[in-house]
Protein backbone atom coordinates (compact mmCIF):
# COMPACT_ATOMS: atom_id res chain seq x y z
CA UNK A 1 0.00 0.00 0.00
CA UNK A 2 1.67 3.44 -0.99
CA UNK A 3 1.49 6.34 1.35
CA UNK A 4 -2.03 8.29 -0.29
CA UNK A 5 -3.74 4.76 -0.30
CA UNK A 6 -2.55 4.47 3.46
CA UNK A 7 -3.84 7.96 4.43
CA UNK A 8 -7.17 7.03 2.32
CA UNK A 9 -7.87 4.11 4.01
CA UNK A 10 -8.56 5.82 7.80
CA UNK A 11 -11.99 7.74 8.00
CA UNK A 12 -12.01 10.66 10.58
CA UNK A 13 -15.80 12.50 10.74
CA UNK A 14 -18.16 13.49 13.15
CA UNK A 15 -22.60 12.87 12.33
CA UNK A 16 -25.06 15.37 13.35
CA UNK A 17 -28.70 14.67 12.83
CA UNK A 18 -31.75 16.58 13.48
CA UNK A 19 -33.92 13.25 14.53
CA UNK A 20 -33.57 9.61 14.31
CA UNK A 21 -32.90 6.78 11.82
CA UNK A 22 -32.42 3.28 11.56
CA UNK A 23 -29.40 1.51 9.58
CA UNK A 24 -29.18 -1.56 7.91
CA UNK A 25 -26.23 -2.84 7.81
CA UNK A 26 -26.72 -6.21 8.03
CA UNK A 27 -28.13 -6.97 4.49
CA UNK A 28 -24.59 -5.55 3.25
CA UNK A 29 -22.87 -7.80 5.18
CA UNK A 30 -21.34 -4.67 7.30
CA UNK A 31 -18.63 -2.04 6.96
CA UNK A 32 -15.38 -1.87 4.91
CA UNK A 33 -13.90 -0.88 7.91
CA UNK A 34 -13.23 -0.99 12.02
CA UNK A 35 -14.74 1.76 13.63
CA UNK A 36 -13.82 3.45 16.73
CA UNK A 37 -17.06 5.88 18.05
CA UNK A 38 -17.62 8.31 20.54
CA UNK A 39 -21.64 9.15 21.08
CA UNK A 40 -21.62 12.79 21.66
CA UNK A 41 -25.61 13.60 22.22
CA UNK A 42 -28.43 11.08 21.83
CA UNK A 43 -28.54 7.66 22.29
CA UNK A 44 -28.69 4.61 20.17
CA UNK A 45 -28.76 0.63 20.10
CA UNK A 46 -26.47 -1.97 17.39
CA UNK A 47 -27.70 -5.05 17.03
CA UNK A 48 -25.68 -8.11 15.66
CA UNK A 49 -25.92 -11.80 15.88
CA UNK A 50 -23.87 -11.56 18.55
CA UNK A 51 -26.59 -9.57 20.77
CA UNK A 52 -27.95 -6.08 21.36
CA UNK A 53 -25.43 -3.20 22.06
CA UNK A 54 -27.11 0.25 24.11
CA UNK A 55 -25.52 3.08 24.18
CA UNK A 56 -25.85 6.62 25.46
CA UNK A 57 -24.03 9.92 25.65
CA UNK A 58 -20.54 9.58 26.05
CA UNK A 59 -20.25 6.51 25.33
CA UNK A 60 -17.43 4.49 23.55
CA UNK A 61 -17.91 1.93 20.82
CA UNK A 62 -16.63 -0.53 18.36
CA UNK A 63 -18.20 -1.55 15.29
CA UNK A 64 -16.03 -4.32 13.87
CA UNK A 65 -15.25 -4.45 10.18
CA UNK A 66 -17.64 -7.04 8.19
CA UNK A 67 -19.73 -7.51 11.43
CA UNK A 68 -23.35 -7.56 10.12
CA UNK A 69 -25.50 -5.37 11.89
CA UNK A 70 -28.19 -2.79 12.35
CA UNK A 71 -28.71 0.44 13.71
CA UNK A 72 -31.26 2.27 15.70
CA UNK A 73 -30.68 6.18 16.38
CA UNK A 74 -32.43 8.21 18.59
CA UNK A 75 -32.21 12.01 19.97
CA UNK A 76 -33.03 13.22 23.43
CA UNK A 77 -35.43 16.05 23.17
CA UNK A 78 -34.59 19.09 21.35
CA UNK A 79 -30.63 18.22 21.11
CA UNK A 80 -29.20 16.86 17.98
CA UNK A 81 -28.02 12.96 17.69
CA UNK A 82 -23.88 13.58 16.93
CA UNK A 83 -21.19 11.03 17.35
CA UNK A 84 -17.48 10.92 16.33
CA UNK A 85 -16.38 7.87 14.12
CA UNK A 86 -12.96 6.92 13.16
CA UNK A 87 -12.56 4.54 10.77
CA UNK A 88 -9.57 2.21 10.27
CA UNK A 89 -8.80 -1.11 8.13
CA UNK A 90 -6.11 -2.43 9.98
CA UNK A 91 -5.93 -2.90 13.45
CA UNK A 92 -2.51 -3.82 15.42
CA UNK A 93 -3.97 -7.01 16.84
CA UNK A 94 -0.94 -9.03 16.58
CA UNK A 95 -1.93 -12.51 17.11
CA UNK A 96 -4.86 -11.94 14.07
CA UNK A 97 -7.86 -12.00 16.70
CA UNK A 98 -11.18 -10.13 16.28
CA UNK A 99 -12.92 -8.27 18.23
CA UNK A 100 -16.86 -7.65 18.72
CA UNK A 101 -19.33 -5.24 17.97
CA UNK A 102 -19.09 -3.52 21.55
CA UNK A 103 -19.32 -0.21 23.82
CA UNK A 104 -15.64 0.49 25.08
CA UNK A 105 -14.58 1.27 28.33
CA UNK A 106 -11.79 3.98 28.35
CA UNK A 107 -10.36 5.52 31.35
CA UNK A 108 -9.34 9.31 31.90
CA UNK A 109 -6.00 8.89 30.14
CA UNK A 110 -7.17 7.28 26.82
CA UNK A 111 -10.64 9.91 26.96
CA UNK A 112 -7.78 12.48 26.71
CA UNK A 113 -6.15 10.58 24.00
CA UNK A 114 -9.37 10.50 22.10
CA UNK A 115 -9.95 14.07 22.16
CA UNK A 116 -6.78 15.28 20.91
CA UNK A 117 -7.86 13.43 17.76
CA UNK A 118 -11.58 15.37 17.37
CA UNK A 119 -9.74 18.69 17.92
CA UNK A 120 -9.13 18.71 14.03
CA UNK A 121 -10.68 15.49 12.72
CA UNK A 122 -7.92 15.75 10.05
CA UNK A 123 -6.20 12.35 9.14
CA UNK A 124 -2.62 13.00 9.59
CA UNK A 125 0.41 11.04 10.77
CA UNK A 126 -0.33 12.85 14.59
CA UNK A 127 -4.11 11.78 14.69
CA UNK A 128 -3.41 8.41 12.92
CA UNK A 129 -0.70 7.97 15.77
CA UNK A 130 -3.01 8.96 18.74
CA UNK A 131 -6.26 6.69 17.23
CA UNK A 132 -3.63 3.89 17.72
CA UNK A 133 -2.53 4.69 21.00
CA UNK A 134 -6.18 4.66 22.14
CA UNK A 135 -7.06 1.87 20.82
CA UNK A 136 -3.56 0.24 22.41
CA UNK A 137 -5.20 1.65 25.93
CA UNK A 138 -9.08 -0.02 25.56
CA UNK A 139 -8.31 -2.87 23.58
CA UNK A 140 -6.99 -5.53 26.33
CA UNK A 141 -10.47 -4.99 28.16
CA UNK A 142 -12.35 -5.48 24.92
CA UNK A 143 -14.10 -8.69 24.03
CA UNK A 144 -13.19 -10.63 21.09
CA UNK A 145 -14.48 -13.74 19.00
CA UNK A 146 -13.51 -17.45 18.50
CA UNK A 147 -10.96 -18.10 21.67
CA UNK A 148 -11.91 -20.30 24.36
CA UNK A 149 -9.27 -18.60 26.47
CA UNK A 150 -10.71 -15.18 25.73
CA UNK A 151 -13.57 -16.54 26.26
CA UNK A 152 -11.98 -17.37 29.98
CA UNK A 153 -10.68 -13.90 30.09
CA UNK A 154 -14.08 -12.32 29.66
CA UNK A 155 -15.43 -14.29 32.20
CA UNK A 156 -12.92 -13.91 34.87
CA UNK A 157 -13.24 -10.28 34.57
CA UNK A 158 -17.15 -9.79 34.49
CA UNK A 159 -16.85 -11.59 38.12
CA UNK A 160 -14.02 -9.60 39.16
CA UNK A 161 -16.21 -6.36 38.09
CA UNK A 162 -19.31 -7.56 40.13
CA UNK A 163 -17.01 -9.18 42.56
CA UNK A 164 -13.81 -7.04 43.22
CA UNK A 165 -12.92 -8.08 46.49
CA UNK A 166 -12.57 -11.83 45.66
CA UNK A 167 -9.57 -14.21 46.30
CA UNK A 168 -8.00 -15.29 42.85
CA UNK A 169 -8.53 -18.49 44.15
CA UNK A 170 -12.76 -17.72 44.00
CA UNK A 171 -12.18 -16.21 40.38
CA UNK A 172 -10.29 -19.04 39.15
CA UNK A 173 -13.10 -21.72 41.03
CA UNK A 174 -15.43 -19.44 39.00
CA UNK A 175 -14.17 -20.11 35.71
CA UNK A 176 -13.41 -23.79 36.73
CA UNK A 177 -9.26 -23.51 36.23
CA UNK A 178 -6.53 -23.15 38.53
CA UNK A 179 -5.03 -20.25 39.87
CA UNK A 180 -1.60 -20.83 37.49
CA UNK A 181 -3.62 -21.33 34.72
CA UNK A 182 -5.65 -18.07 35.68
CA UNK A 183 -2.37 -15.87 36.00
CA UNK A 184 -1.18 -17.47 32.39
CA UNK A 185 -4.70 -16.48 30.90
CA UNK A 186 -4.60 -12.78 32.02
CA UNK A 187 -0.57 -12.54 31.10
CA UNK A 188 -1.53 -13.63 27.59
CA UNK A 189 -4.80 -12.08 27.09
CA UNK A 190 -4.17 -8.67 28.87
CA UNK A 191 -0.37 -8.92 29.43
CA UNK A 192 -1.11 -8.02 33.58
CA UNK A 193 -1.82 -10.22 35.87
CA UNK A 194 -5.04 -11.01 37.94
CA UNK A 195 -4.48 -8.24 40.47
CA UNK A 196 -3.24 -5.68 38.46
CA UNK A 197 -6.67 -6.04 36.59
CA UNK A 198 -8.64 -6.17 39.56
CA UNK A 199 -6.67 -3.10 40.72
CA UNK A 200 -8.02 -1.41 37.36
CA UNK A 201 -11.46 -2.24 38.09
CA UNK A 202 -11.24 -0.50 41.40
CA UNK A 203 -9.90 2.55 40.10
CA UNK A 204 -12.74 2.47 37.29
CA UNK A 205 -15.54 2.17 40.24
CA UNK A 206 -13.55 4.89 42.32
CA UNK A 207 -13.28 7.02 39.68
CA UNK A 208 -17.15 6.97 39.03
CA UNK A 209 -17.64 7.62 42.71
CA UNK A 210 -15.30 10.73 42.73
CA UNK A 211 -17.18 11.95 39.75
CA UNK A 212 -20.98 11.12 40.72
CA UNK A 213 -20.63 11.41 44.83
CA UNK A 214 -19.20 13.78 47.06
CA UNK A 215 -17.87 11.00 49.27
CA UNK A 216 -13.72 11.67 50.71
CA UNK A 217 -11.14 10.22 49.26
CA UNK A 218 -10.63 8.29 52.06
CA UNK A 219 -14.10 7.26 52.30
CA UNK A 220 -13.95 5.77 48.72
CA UNK A 221 -10.41 4.32 49.10
CA UNK A 222 -11.96 2.83 52.21
CA UNK A 223 -14.82 1.47 50.04
CA UNK A 224 -12.63 0.28 47.29
CA UNK A 225 -10.42 -2.22 50.04
CA UNK A 226 -7.04 0.01 49.78
CA UNK A 227 -5.04 -0.24 52.64
CA UNK A 228 -4.79 3.41 52.85
CA UNK A 229 -5.65 6.34 51.06
CA UNK A 230 -2.01 6.82 49.70
CA UNK A 231 -1.84 3.93 48.52
CA UNK A 232 -5.34 4.45 46.42
CA UNK A 233 -3.69 7.19 45.12
CA UNK A 234 -0.92 5.59 43.90
CA UNK A 235 -2.50 2.67 42.27
CA UNK A 236 -4.81 5.18 40.53
CA UNK A 237 -1.68 6.81 39.13
CA UNK A 238 -0.60 4.01 37.96
CA UNK A 239 -3.41 2.52 36.44
CA UNK A 240 -5.75 5.39 35.12
CA UNK A 241 -2.18 8.17 34.69
CA UNK A 242 -4.02 10.85 37.16
CA UNK A 243 -5.29 11.73 40.99
CA UNK A 244 -8.33 11.49 42.92
CA UNK A 245 -7.93 15.41 42.90
CA UNK A 246 -7.83 15.86 39.35
CA UNK A 247 -10.39 13.35 38.66
CA UNK A 248 -13.06 15.63 41.03
CA UNK A 249 -11.81 18.55 39.53
CA UNK A 250 -11.91 18.19 35.78
CA UNK A 251 -16.04 16.43 36.72
CA UNK A 252 -16.72 20.15 37.42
Amino acid sequence: MNNKKFFESFRFRMFSLDKGRHTDNYTNGGLNSNYICLLVKGSARLVSDGGTVYLKENDFFFIPKSCPYHSYWYTDGEDELTWYSFGVEALPVPDGGNYILQKIEADVAARAVFDKITESLKVCSETIGLLYMFFGMVSPFMKRAGSSYDASAERAVEYMRNNPQAKMSEVADFCDISEATLYNLFKKRFKKTPNEVRQRILCEKAEELLVTTDLSVEEISGRMGFSSSSYFRKIMKKHLDTTPTAIRKNSV
